[in-house]
């Protein structure tokens, strides 16, 4: 028995091993759901060959097209049109849903004659239709892996939705009329019918005054006709750019119904024959729809380097020891422990010229000269980065703003504008905040990410955080509000990754004021937090 509870014990233990998630860093989780994190660090780290499929955003498409009904009245292609609008999401490298809503006019005339609510005339017709549907997109060209990326894509579509169709006659000349027919030669004769219909377009108008009557049993709002639709289609994509294809699809739609002319004549159904050029957009972060992605082409640069000359005995083998194996890295001389980028460079993050594992200041500003160690060049000493400075020149000894201006007044060693006191030359910073308020600025932001960045450097520093208020409201309030505004400061170091148990937090109310409270200024100067290593 005591073996049995012994084995259970391990089971379970192993289980919640086995269950923590993953501590790792991963070099690239741009566009990565949580769940291929796993797949992405064995990718990097040459355990798995293949990367994870990556989110994919939304493309929208908009086009113009040629509708044609199939009917029992051939439609004039020169009369007929038609406009598109598509969303589109990729779920795999193959399958994607889209949603396309198309908007169509077309007109139709036939050389036979047929009663129209009691007037005997040609077969003629106008319908205008849309068509909302859901659609089943499958991308073939991922089939084909002899090409690097593919500059064209095929695709096989199939969707359901609903269809409103608008149908009405040209029955009645501009004075109200029914038209005159009796000039007409061969009106019934099928050899003569393509002059017999050039004849009827010259002798009708454009006014299609007769709306079409729907039969009890349609669905229909007012004059509108609402049916399923159905489809199928193929279409061609040419890749312009990782935002922007071109697309050419053909695709035709049943509608069950018979009277989308105007007419039910016993041929059947009538069918839409919908062809369309356009242009789609994709939409969000900068990476190519997974369409285009060829699933295998991260392995192509390992077989292109390997076809080039490379030993396969040693194509993964890294020199430096960087976690990029030296036929994808692109620095061999990487100093070791040093980051890297996924083809194996020291890594940059502030794009100052100078690698991580030497940069003394991971958050140069943009534009500003650094020295060999990164830092900002700072040449009056006031704190302030020359690209930053607007007062390049601080006399010795200044406070200054956050611009670097030199500033009046001696608060307990210190100066504010714009509600931000700098401390110089002593190892307390402050954070000011407004009337009743714990909300920290964005203004005080770079005094946390610097006092951050420190302590990230240095594992055993300490900070201890002290929440003050005015004097003028009654002390228990005012304690509460101090320890406020120190928890909330203690929350961005937190969100940076630095570990509670690394402060002591302090709450002193209206105690310790720097100044009294007789002016706006001074209670400004109260309502603070300090920041000091301890």
């Amino acid at each position: 028995m005591k073996k049995i509870l012994l084995g259970m014990i391990c089971i379970a233990g192993a289980s919640v091993a086995l269950a923590q998630e993953p501590s790792f860093e991963l070099k690239d989780s741009s566009n990565l759901s949580k769940c291929s994190y796993d797949q992405q660090y064995d990718y990097e780290n040459f355990l798995d060959a293949y990367p994870p499929k990556k989110k994919n955003n939304w493309a929208v498409g908009v086009g113009l097209g040629l509708p044609m009904l199939l009917s029992d009245i051939k439609p004039l292609m020169l009369k007929s049109y038609g406009a598109d609008l598509k969303v589109r999401k990729a779920f795999s490298h193959v399958f994607s849903l889209r949603f396309q809503s198309i908007f169509a006019q077309i007109e139709g005339i036939n050389y036979r004659s047929h009663d129209i609510g009691g007037v005997v005339a040609p077969l003629n017709y106008r319908t205008r239709m849309t068509d909302n549907t859901l659609q089943a997109v499958f991308t073939l060209n991922n089939i084909n892996f002899h090409n690097h990326q593919a500059k064209v894509g095929f695709n096989l579509f199939a969707g359901a939705g609903f269809a409103t169709s608008f149908t009405q006659f040209n029955l009645l000349d501009e004075n109200g009329n029914p038209y005159d027919y009796s000039n007409l030669s061969n009106i019934e004769t099928y050899s003569d019918r393509r002059f017999v219909v050039n004849e009827i377009r010259n002798l009708l108008d454009d006014g299609y005054e007769t709306s079409d009557v729907i039969a009890n049993g349609d669905a229909k709002i007012g004059n509108t006709r609402v049916l399923p639709s159905i489809l199928v289609g193929a279409g061609l994509d040419f890749h312009l750019s990782k935002r922007i294809d071109l697309s050419l699809e053909s695709r035709i739609s049943r509608y069950l119904s018979d009277e989308l002319d105007g007419y039910k004549l016993g041929f059947g159904e009538d069918w839409l024959v919908y062809t369309n050029i356009g242009v789609n957009f994709k939409i969000g972060k900068n990476t190519e729809p997974l369409y285009w992605q060829n699933p295998l082409n991260a392995p192509y640069n390992k077989i292109m380097k390997l076809e080039q000359g490379q030993d396969p005995a040693t194509s993964f083998q890294d020199i430096d020891q960087d976690g990029v194996v030296d036929i994808l890295d692109l620095d061999l001389n990487t100093p070791l422990g040093a980051d890297v980028t996924t083809r194996g460079e020291a890594a940059d993050d502030d794009k100052d010229g100078i690698p991580n594992y030497r940069d003394k200041q991971l958050s140069t500003p943009d534009g500003a000269k650094v020295d060999a160690f990164g830092r900002a060049i700072d040449s009056d000493g006031d704190g302030v980065a020359d690209v930053l400075d607007m007062e390049p020149k601080t006399p010795a000894g200044s406070f200054v703003d956050v611009n670097g201006k030199a500033i009046s007044g001696n608060n307990n060693g210190g100066g504010t504008v714009n509600n931000v006191l700098f401390m110089r030359g002593v190892d307390i910073w402050t954070i000011f905040f407004d009337s009743d308020d714990y909300t920290v600025k964005t203004d005080y932001h770079p005094i946390i990410l610097n006092l951050a960045s420190y302590m990230i450097e240095n594992p055993s520093a300490e900070l201890i955080l002290t929440g003050y208020t005015d004097s003028r409201s009654s002390a228990e309030y005012n304690l509460e509000l101090s320890k406020k505004r120190a928890n909330s400061v203690l929350s961005y170091f937190t969100k940076l990754g630095i570990d509670a148990s690394r402060f002591e937090i302090q709450y002193k109310g209206e105690q310790d004021l720097l100044v009294d409270n007789s002016s706006a200024l001074s209670q400004q100067l109260n309502r603070r937090v300090t920041l000091r290593v301890k």
